[in-house]
């Protein structure tokens, strides 16, 4: 079965096998704490007798979206594009079971391609222009179909494309990368 988002972009809903492009990579899922529209912390219960769970610090692999503290503007009127997008990821994920196939890890972080209902999020988000595909394609290059996925909603001003807003990679530069929720 597929899935047909807003945009009427259909988005395969194979198993989450067919998905994962390399074998024995390692596979997580749980409920998640959203900290931003592309990064959350997996809670994964255990049964261990010294822990009850693992937290996971996950950023969606080969995308990007505005900081929690970023704007965007539309017709001059500014609009808070990071607390939105979100607030969307929150809204796809409450109550489900996420599952992440890592692609890779660097300073603790895990980044890798999730899923909830078989879904792909991160094709989701820019399908809908709320993502954009990361600038370092040479260390983290996007599957393939990404691309176009990204092209079509920048075509139809969908989401972050209807607006003016600064790449978020430039936006972190500029002005840093504190995120309020992000710091227990």
């Amino acid at each position: 079965m597929d899935y047909v988002n807003k945009q009427n972009v259909v988005l395969n809903q194979e198993p989450l096998v067919s998905q994962f492009y390399e074998e024995n990579v390692p596979i997580y899922s749980g409920a998640i704490q959203v900290t931003s529209g592309v990064t959350f912390k997996m809670i994964t219960p255990v049964d261990d007798g010294w822990r009850k769970r693992i937290i996971r610090d996950i950023r969606l692999y080969g995308v990007e979206t505005c900081e929690m503290r970023q704007f965007a503007s539309r017709n001059g009127i500014k609009w808070p594009c990071g607390a939105f997008v979100t607030a969307w990821l929150v809204s796809k994920t409450i109550d489900k079971n996420v599952t992440c196939r890592q692609s890779r890890v660097i300073k603790q972080i895990h980044y890798a391609q999730c899923f909830v209902d078989g879904v792909d999020l991160a094709r989701l988000g820019l399908a809908e222009g709320l993502m954009v595909l990361t600038k370092d394609q040479h260390n983290f290059p996007s599957p393939a179909d990404y691309k176009n996925l990204q092209l079509t909603a920048q075509k139809a001003q969908n989401g972050l494309w209807s607006s003016q807003f600064q790449q978020p990679e430039d936006w972190r530069r500029d002005h840093g990368s504190y995120n309020p929720i992000d710091h227990n």
